[in-house]
């Protein structure tokens, strides 16, 4: 199995990086908290269920906006890589 290269990952990103986990993810989030209350400022949360959102999507579609937005082809490579021959289960 190849690693994946995250020179181009986003810093909060955990997922797929080595030593990141869950804990790193809410460490993130508890730090990036910390200060706002401590200024008296409310800090609020959306947490919504991803698990079934891109089975919702047209698959082909998804791949040309992100082409169209400017995503590159490796990219988009890697979505579509996502996209093919994935099962779910629970």
């Amino acid at each position: 199995m190849t690693e994946v290269t995250t020179e181009y990952f986003s810093d909060h990103l955990t997922t797929y990086r080595k030593r990141y986990d869950c804990v790193t993810a809410f460490t993130m989030l508890v730090e990036n908290w910390r200060k706002p209350l401590d200024e008296g400022k409310a800090v609020g949360l959306l947490s919504t269920e991803m698990i079934m959102a891109f089975d919702c999507l047209y698959h082909p579609l998804l791949l040309a906006k992100l082409q169209v937005h400017g995503f590159d082809d490796a990219s988009i490579k890697l979505m579509k890589s996502y996209f093919t021959d994935r099962f779910g289960r629970v």
